[in-house]
């Protein structure tokens, strides 16, 4: 690429440096799992055992690595007798990293942006299986076979994905961060739809964070503040903040005893009945205190994340890329040389290792059955290539130059005890009926419980008139029971997201709840928030992480709705060639969801879903929702068919959307 006039601030890697640091990284990723000690529990319990003893570590000669006297997993390391080659065989610690170098080159090859259609349909296009929320049956790769749905509802728990709550999230998207090295604000942007086919929880925050530190760690290599400034990438507020705040406070406790801060953390965190070990909490966690404790070190790092505990087979490879991006190749051990990467003739297997049942498949078949580790960075280098050039930077014969890319600042009020975690409800006000804390959260270990018939609400201030913000909750209802996420002025204003009986409530509600959000105009400098329940005197309902951000939302065009007998029509003429959203306003009264596929000038397009919806009286319907389309410049017609007598699509606008993380 040519030299181009240099009109902004640039910060500058050199070609050579760039690959020698993404092929440290992945192979970070690879170490990891052929280290780490997943699901070790206590012996007679379902708890896991924290801080393992030190001399079962030994690196690549974990569980996934052969026979291991301490822990038996399926082995992934196998040498190839024909060859003479080491072979790790794919695993979801890295399966999507890899199939997510495929889908980006789609994109950019054939339209030169980030196009989510383009995520689901690699999923169906490369045949990709993944564990947890990409399951093949109730997860994304069954619903984008089934329904042609995109990532936000792929991986949405109201629509089936059983395993929303799982790591599969930042397992598969925290990579993403070496396509945008030096860029984080592009990195968070890009891991967030990504890490959204599989999950919508907390998962999803985490994913962003570790893409965000994975692309500042091309240039910065001080590792607390790494993990500081990272942060940013959730809201004030969040529920992350806390315990990243609480990671720091325990290391600063125990400066010399990492054990002593992984049990107190876990003790904190620990679910009774969790027997997966799989809480997003405590495993993220333990990668920012394999970070710290890890001290930037590669064989510290990766010892202390191989032993933590809980799924760090998965974690130790996170924590150990970061360092290992900062720290490049030349500190590669010999063993892992001598069993992964190979003088560059390392492979992965991209089968399902003999005898491992279907359901633990990890696999995309339509790709090659191996791939050697030095193809699969360059896939990273013309991607990263590919996401440079479209936001500004450059390269010549022998450096990058990385433009400018800060993390965005969510400008919004602080919902105070947004998350109930305080274990009161400080900060709000039950306007009329019973609210109380409950332990049955989304995440964290509290959420807030409304019987039928309440009014749970907050005041905040410092919102901006005629600015859009998105409110956001979780909320689960028992059958029976509607509740309404609302945001309301003094004189009446207002409107409402509904959450209309959401069905297969069990005990462990933390798999349950359904996402919503709410897009508003303020009216005022100060409004007021809530929940509202309606209902069987015996229902109830949970809500928890109650959030909100400032939206910017501008015409990317115009939007003419059409609705005629057997479904509707928008015309579209579209200003923009890059990704916008066709934002459909709608009821649905027909007490299931509705799945509907969308065809662009004929042709089918992608997949996407209503929720059911109830009536709130006094209050404007918020309902809504936001289809990221990529259209090109000019005219374009999307159509839907939809037989529907009791569901109604009111209103629809083209917008190009910032901030909506």
């Amino acid at each position: 690429m040519k030299e181009q006039v240099k009109t902004r601030d640039y910060r500058v890697i050199s070609k050579a440096d760039y690959v020698d640091k993404t092929t440290a990284g992945f192979v970070a990723q690879v170490v990891g799992m052929l280290t780490g000690y997943e699901f070790v529990t206590l012996p007679g319990t379902d708890r896991g055992m924290i801080g393992m003893p030190d001399d079962w570590f030994a690196i690549c000669a974990g569980p996934y690595a052969g026979p291991n006297p301490h822990k038996v997993h399926t082995n992934k390391l196998i040498k190839n007798e024909s060859t003479g080659i080491w072979e790790t065989w794919i695993d979801d610690d890295f399966s999507v990293d890899i199939f997510n170098q495929y889908i980006l080159q789609d994109m950019y090859r054939e339209k030169g942006t980030i196009c989510q259609k383009y995520v689901s349909d690699g999923w169906t296009k490369y045949d990709i299986y993944d564990m947890g929320g990409g399951n093949r049956y109730a997860g994304a790769c069954g619903y984008i076979k089934k329904y042609g749905y995109l990532p936000q509802f792929a991986g949405n728990t109201e629509f089936g994905n059983k395993y929303s709550y799982c790591t599969e999230p930042y397992l598969g998207a925290d990579t993403l961060g070496m396509n945008a090295a030096g860029m984080p604000e592009t990195a968070a942007r890009i891991s967030g739809i990504f890490a959204s086919v599989t999950g919508e929880r907390d998962n999803v925050g985490w994913a962003r964070l570790f893409a965000v530190m994975m692309s500042r760690a091309y240039f910065e290599s001080d590792i607390p503040a790494l993990i500081r400034s990272s942060a940013d990438v959730f809201p004030e507020g969040a529920w992350q903040r806390s315990v990243i705040d609480e990671v720091f406070e325990l290391y600063r406790r125990y400066p010399d005893d990492w054990r002593a801060a992984y049990h107190a953390l876990e003790d904190k965190y620990y679910v009774a009945g969790d027997t997966r070990m799989t809480n997003n909490t405590v495993n993220c966690a333990f990668v920012l205190l394999d970070l710290l404790y890890g001290g930037g070190d590669y064989m510290e790092t990766c010892k202390i994340g191989a032993l933590a505990g809980y799924d760090c087979e998965s974690t130790c490879g996170i924590a150990l890329t970061v360092v290992a991006i900062i720290k490049g190749m030349s500190v590669l051990p010999d063993k892992v040389n001598e069993l992964v990467w190979q003088d560059g003739k390392g492979v992965i297997t991209n089968l399902p290792p003999e005898g491992l049942k279907e359901m633990y498949w990890m696999n995309a078949l339509a790709l090659p059955h191996r791939l050697t580790i030095t193809h699969i960075v360059d896939m990273y280098r013309e991607n990263f290539e590919s996401i440079l050039k479209e936001n500004g930077g450059y390269w010549d014969e022998e450096n990058y130059y990385v433009p400018h890319d800060p993390l965005k600042h969510y400008d919004a009020p602080v919902i105070m005890n947004n998350g109930f975690e305080a274990g009161d409800l400080s900060h709000w006000s039950v306007k009329c009926g019973k609210a109380e804390i409950t332990p049955l959260a989304t995440a964290g270990l509290c959420g807030a419980r409304l019987a039928a018939n309440t009014e749970l609400a907050q005041r905040i201030t410092g919102l901006t008139v005629g600015r859009k913000y998105t409110l956001s909750a979780f909320i689960m209802t028992t059958q029976g029971t509607d509740a309404f996420l609302f945001a309301r002025g003094d004189a009446g204003q207002g409107s409402c997201a509904s959450v209309s009986s959401t069905e297969g409530f069990t005990q462990y509600v933390a798999h349950k709840p359904v996402l919503r959000t709410l897009t508003f105009t303020a009216w005022d400098t100060e409004a007021e928030i809530g929940i509202i329940t309606r209902g069987d005197e015996e229902g109830y309902a949970i809500t928890d992480d109650i959030c909100i951000v400032a939206v910017e939302e501008s015409p990317a065009g115009t939007a003419s709705l059409t609705c005629y007998e057997g479904g509707f029509a928008v015309d579209i003429v579209s200003e923009t060639d890059k990704e916008a959203y066709l934002k459909l306003s709608f009821t649905n009264a027909s007490n299931a969801i509705i799945n509907i596929m969308l065809a662009c000038d004929g042709g089918r397009y992608c997949g996407a879903a209503l929720y059911k919806t109830a009536n709130a009286e006094g209050l404007a319907s918020g309902d809504s929702v936001y289809l990221p389309v990529t259209v090109g410049v000019g005219c374009h017609r999307i159509e839907v068919a939809m037989n529907r007598a009791d569901v109604c699509i009111t209103a629809a606008e083209f917008l190009q959307v910032n901030n909506r993380f």
